[in-house]
């Protein structure tokens, strides 16, 4: 337990100065998977899913800029939250120069079951770094560290869209995805990106032991590797070397997730929202 708290503590106050301590072509950014209610008649499991990306910089006159950015996927996708989801995303704000004034990406999340701190999501950034020359620095918060300002974030849209449901008058046949998808890019507090999620088969192997550890680097004198440590300020980091899947395992893997966009997929008409009631 004594343990627990240190870690916590250590990640939260390191969070907490990193973000206060920006310099100049530094982007940090804080991040989870949210998740907003829709009628399944559309098809798919009846949620939208919503990367946020809470982005704090400094912009060419020093001053600090704090935003918001929900990452949605197209309209005709029906996706899982993974490192698909995570990269695509990465890839999309790159394509569109939206990386361009920076030459640092330092990145907090949770640990999340299986988006964030997964062999392939480390894999897919330090290939990032590697292709466009910004460093990338991963973060995790300690497990059971509390809500972040992501979850803030998707609770405030989650009322305004709850409120003007009761617009609606009952008639939730018309809270469907577009619906949804509107009302968040009507509001002034974020800006709403579309992206078309690439679904790939997995690359690398599962690293050993890889949810022992909170932080993440890419030395460029060692590639294939990730340099990983316990919490911030571990004296002892250690370097693991990626390994690739094999054609058995790449095959598989595709079976699977062909399996899981299936089901995704799957259209229902029974509604998830028929039993909200409207405060």
């Amino acid at each position: 337990m004594q343990a627990h708290i240190i870690t916590f503590q250590t990640q939260r106050d390191e969070y907490l100065h990193m973000r206060e301590a920006l310099e100049p072509g530094v982007l940090f950014i804080t991040s989870d998977f949210g998740v907003h209610q829709v009628q399944m008649s559309e098809g798919g499991n009846g949620q939208l899913p919503d990367l946020v990306l809470v982005l704090h910089f400094l912009n060419g006159l020093g001053e600090l800029v704090h935003c918001y950015l929900d990452c949605l996927p197209l309209r005709d996708q029906h996706e899982s939250k993974d490192w698909n989801y995570v990269a695509s995303v990465f890839d999309e704000l790159f394509a569109s120069g939206f990386f361009a004034p920076f030459t640092k990406i330092i990145w907090w999340s949770d640990t999340g079951p299986a988006h964030f701190r997964t062999s392939n999501t480390l894999y897919y950034w330090r290939m990032f770094q590697d292709r466009t020359n910004i460093t990338v620095e991963v973060y995790f918060f300690a497990p059971y560290h509390g809500h972040s300002m992501c979850d803030g974030h998707i609770g405030a849209i989650s009322r305004a869209v709850t409120f003007a449901g009761n617009k609606l008058n009952g008639d939730l046949a018309r809270w469907n995805r577009l619906w949804v998808e509107e009302k968040i890019a009507s509001l002034n507090m974020t800006h709403v990106v579309q992206v078309a999620i690439n679904r790939t088969p997995k690359v690398v192997r599962t690293l050993t032991g890889v949810r022992n550890y909170l932080v993440f680097s890419f030395n460029r004198g060692q590639p294939d590797t990730v340099t990983c440590s316990r919490m911030c300020g571990d004296a002892a980091p250690i370097v693991r070397a990626f390994e690739a899947l094999s054609a058995a395992e790449v095959a598989a893997d595709l079976v699977e997730a062909q399996s899981e966009h299936e089901r995704l997929a799957r259209v229902t008409e029974q509604p998830v929202l028929q039993e909200m009631r409207f405060e």
